[in-house]
């Protein structure tokens, strides 16, 4: 290995390793850590990240990286990681150590308020953090970039190189596309679902969860799964990576699913080469990509018709009561069904897009200075019933169901309904490269699937850009109207409707 080569990635994985540490700390605060410990977790936390802050933007870093150029061969792995890492370099280096180790405890403190707000259904409680960290990601945005678009700055660290005008587009053809469709179904009798809403025994759950992940490919001597509030998924190598979920007594999906789900972002996450740890190539593209290969395995795989064949007998072997007298057919239109419903995670496949986008239009136009932290609350329940037709029955379900905005991630709801635009291109061209796939998931291999996935998309890092690696992989660039085809023809069938 080349010398200067070697000096870049000494440096680059003690960052890493930094890094890691903070990320412990932060799955540890949603998991583990006693109550009275939050003051100085938080401490800790804003410790850590000004330390990162201080080597990432480090003369001696940009110096490592700029030698490595000076002899690299361009397109070479070598040239490629310090190339992005110097366009980080330069949006990083903006933003002072202090006002970064600042808001890492801001957003620590938040997330902390914000779980007794949710419980005690008191927005008020957390209305002050809300104001903080809107005022702090407001200020970043123009610490990064004092003349461009607050928002699109915010949406680049989370999708690069995407901007509001382009998701504005997005939106609007989702929209257009999905609102007469959901319309029309909510016209005809509705799926019976109500199976799925019987007692499911918790531990139980835990068994078929821990079953069904590790069939889709998710490596329990690489990572494990722990119970919280809200489920997420966090790596601190390839060979660590975390999931988290949330079981309820009275609903059999939402554990399963939202395990499916974070398994997806934990198998793109260990499929990620372990040889480029600590470099843009051992990094996910983007959270559109990383949103893209779970709602792949939680909605075009586990949602699928073939999937409910194969898995419903196992399903019955555990829970013989509740699931006796379903059919495949009844299961698979009971999992698909399509009702409004005022939680996020538990929307189903085509209402979920009008969630994001309520938030992305919130959080647009409160960074925009159009609305304030104050205004939310109310906002979000007249969005709610425009769009969904939905009263808001409490502030815990709505403006404070979600953890995001109390761990400063604003920019970064748009990329959910990215995901699902880029997963049903994916599985699209996945379908047609892999030969009987659909006969594959029926009989629980999902080997091909999952091989397919790590040499198309996983292996590459941050080579590619979302749009290029989509270009890529499926022959263009993101394409809405292929979601919208695709949804039109699924839920079609399920209804017997002409959509």
């Amino acid at each position: 290995m080349d010398k200067k080569y070697k000096i870049f990635i000494e440096k680059m994985q003690k960052i890493a390793d930094l890094t890691a540490a903070e990320n412990i700390m932060n799955w540890d605060q949603e998991t583990y850590m006693p109550a009275k410990g939050a003051q100085f977790r938080s401490q800790q936390v804003g410790t850590l990240a000004g330390i990162v802050q201080d080597m990432k933007t480090s003369v001696d870093l940009e110096k490592a990286a700029k030698n490595v150029l000076e002899s690299a061969q361009e397109e070479s792995e070598e040239y490629i990681n310090a190339s992005i890492f110097l366009r980080d370099f330069e949006r990083d280096k903006k933003l002072p150590t202090d006002f970064v180790s600042e808001f890492a405890q801001v957003k620590s403190a938040a997330a902390l308020v914000w779980q007794k707000a949710k419980e005690e259904d008191d927005f008020k409680l957390f209305l002050p953090h809300l104001e903080k960290i809107i005022e702090m990601t407001r200020k970043m945005a123009n610490l990064i970039d004092p003349k461009g678009d607050a928002y699109d700055v915010l949406v680049d660290l989370y999708e690069p190189e995407m901007r509001s005008e382009q998701l504005d587009k997005v939106f609007t053809d989702l929209k257009e596309g999905l609102i007469p469709m959901i319309e029309k179904i909510q016209e005809v009798e509705n799926v019976n679902d109500e199976v799925l809403f019987s007692e499911y025994d918790q531990a139980t759950q835990r068994i078929v969860i821990k079953k069904i992940v590790s069939d889709l490919g998710f490596d329990f001597e690489r990572g494990r799964i722990d119970l919280v509030e809200h489920p997420f998924c966090t790596t601190f190598s390839p060979d660590d990576v975390r999931i988290t979920t949330r079981i309820k007594p009275n609903d059999l999906t939402f554990g399963l699913w939202s395990s499916i789900h974070e398994s997806g972002h934990a198998m793109y996450e260990q499929g990620i080469p372990s040889e480029q740890y600590g470099l843009p190539l051992g990094d996910s593209v983007g959270m559109g990509v990383h949103e893209s290969q779970s709602r792949l395995w939680e909605n075009n795989v586990c949602r699928s018709r073939g999937f409910i064949a194969g898995y419903l007998p196992y399903l019955k072997d555990h829970f013989p009561d509740q699931l006796k007298n379903m059919t495949t057919d009844d299961f698979y239109y009971a999992v698909n069904a399509v009702k409004p419903w005022p939680i996020r995670i538990e929307a189903d496949e085509l209402t979920y897009h009008l969630h994001i986008i309520i938030r992305y239009e919130i959080e647009r136009d409160l960074i925009g200075g159009k609305i304030e932290a104050q205004d939310t609350a109310a906002i979000w329940r007249k969005k709610y019933k425009e769009y969904l037709g939905i009263d808001i029955a409490s502030d815990a379900e709505g403006v404070l169901q979600d953890v995001h905005w109390s761990c400063g991630y604003i920019g970064y709801f748009p990329t959910y309904s990215l995901g699902s635009l880029y997963a049903s291109q994916y599985y699209a061209a996945a379908t047609s490269q892999i030969q009987n796939l659909e006969n594959d998931i029926e009989s629980g291999n999902f080997d091909s699937l999952l091989s397919w996935l790590r040499e198309n998309i996983h292996v590459h890092g941050r080579r590619y850009n979302s749009e290029e690696l989509c270009s890529r992989v499926t022959g263009e660039g993101l394409n809405p109207q292929l979601f919208i085809d695709y949804a039109k023809e699924k839920y079609g069938a399920i209804y017997d409707l002409t959509l």
